[in-house]
């Protein structure tokens, strides 16, 4: 059964908004109350469409869907407003935590992946209802000190609708400010470790890239939120004037030589669901579809090689996080699937959180040597393939291995 969120403004598919926090009601008794009730007009008389085209994602057949604009911005959106939290955030700074921000779109399982990570070292529980991790609230940014060692470490985890409104395609003004970015500017300050969340099936899915733009636009906000962190690690300087504060910010950024020197894990998100999902196979690793490349190719989470996953299918997103990071990971993921009565491990494709994470708070990080850029080792990578003929792999996707229990 669908649902209909009144916040946001949108179809989902639980009781509870995953982006809002917020009780939905059944798509169904919700229709007949909109149909009553007369969309406005937005100044002017006319109404806008989203225009951010796909750079993953295949068109659906019949010719092209019609796009809906993206949705207005909250109030908690407004410029220069503080996130709830950010105090609370700004007193973990200043007694030593290292953060580690986890970003994506609101519903992309953010809050769920943090839960599921040792569950048992969280200094504070995590809000369920129904059995499910309450996701962030809107405007807000919820601080998780979690026990690792003698070290001091938080994750911060901020609503998807934030991270979805740092990108100015997804705004109405089409304007960002500085004031907006306080909260990232706020935990650069002790910034040690990224996770950037992607749902494959939000954005390959038809169904999903129709009922809200931000689905298809992940990478793009995703990789524009890369770049924010960058240009406030070796910048962050704006000078008022004739240039926007976006374009003088992107334009900072690809004149830097330096890169982002702590780790940076990029997951897909709720791997169980992507078992036998149908890979698009519009883009392949030199933008044009190869000879003897099967016409449909289906995931395997287990078995993939998720660095070749994204280096063949995901190159645009492959391209940012090397550009803007010296070392990168990529990996599946999924809240591991519990017995309700005796709390067991039941999971059949098992993609567990903890190895991911534990990638980001390995003491190698924290060590004053000099640690060789993912780019290096992929470079030493593909001679050796090369020369034990391997090379096949860098040319098209790799199959999956079976998983052996």
């Amino acid at each position: 059964m669908d649902y209909y969120c009144s916040t946001c403004e949108k179809l989902v598919a639980e009781e509870v908004c995953s982006t809002c926090g917020l009780p939905t009601k059944p798509a169904a008794e919700s229709a007949q109350a909109r149909r009553s009730t007369p969309e406005p007009e937005p100044a002017g008389g006319t109404r806008r469409e989203s225009t951010a085209a796909s750079t993953s994602g295949s068109s659906g057949a019949g010719g092209t869907a019609s796009r809906t604009a993206p949705p207005s911005e909250p109030a908690a959106a407004t410029v220069g407003r503080k996130l709830d939290g950010e105090k609370e955030l700004e007193s973990y700074l200043k007694s030593g935590y290292e953060v580690f921000l986890i970003t994506g779109i609101g519903g992309a399982g953010k809050t769920e992946l943090l839960a599921t990570f040792r569950q048992d070292g969280y200094l504070r529980r995590f809000i369920k209802r129904g059995g499910m991790v309450m996701p962030t609230r809107q405007g807000a940014v919820d601080c998780h000190p979690v026990s690792v060692g003698d070290r001091k470490v938080l994750f911060a985890d901020a609503s998807g609708e934030t991270f979805r409104l740092l990108y100015p395609q997804m705004r109405d003004t089409r304007e960002l400010t500085q004031a907006d970015i306080g909260f990232l500017g706020l935990i650069g300050k002790g910034l040690r470790g990224i996770v950037l969340l992607i749902e494959l099936e939000r954005l390959w899915g038809e169904r999903q890239r129709l009922e809200d733009p931000a689905n298809e636009q992940q990478v793009e906000i995703l990789s524009w939120i890369l770049a924010l962190l960058r240009w406030l690690t070796f910048d962050g300087k704006y000078v008022s004037g004739p240039i926007r504060f976006q374009d003088q910010v992107d334009g900072s950024v690809r004149r830097m030589k330096k890169r982002l020197q702590i780790p940076v894990q990029i997951l897909f998100s709720k791997a169980d669901q992507l078992v036998d999902f149908t890979v698009p196979q519009r883009l392949q690793s030199a933008g044009r579809l190869r000879k003897g490349q099967p016409e449909e190719r289906r995931l395997y989470p287990p078995g993939e090689d998720p660095f070749f996953f994204a280096y063949h299918r995901l190159s645009d997103l492959f391209a940012a996080v090397r550009n803007h990071a010296d070392h990168f990971r990529f990996d599946f993921v999924h809240s591991l699937i519990t017995d309700p009565g005796s709390g067991t491990v039941s999971d059949s494709h098992s993609c567990g959180a903890t190895l991911a994470i534990q990638w980001l708070l390995d003491p190698c990080w924290q060590s004053r040597w000099p640690i060789l850029p993912t780019r290096r080792w992929l470079q030493v990578q593909r001679f050796l393939d090369r020369a034990v003929g391997r090379g096949q792999r860098w040319r098209r996707l790799p199959d999956p291995v079976e998983v052996k229990s």
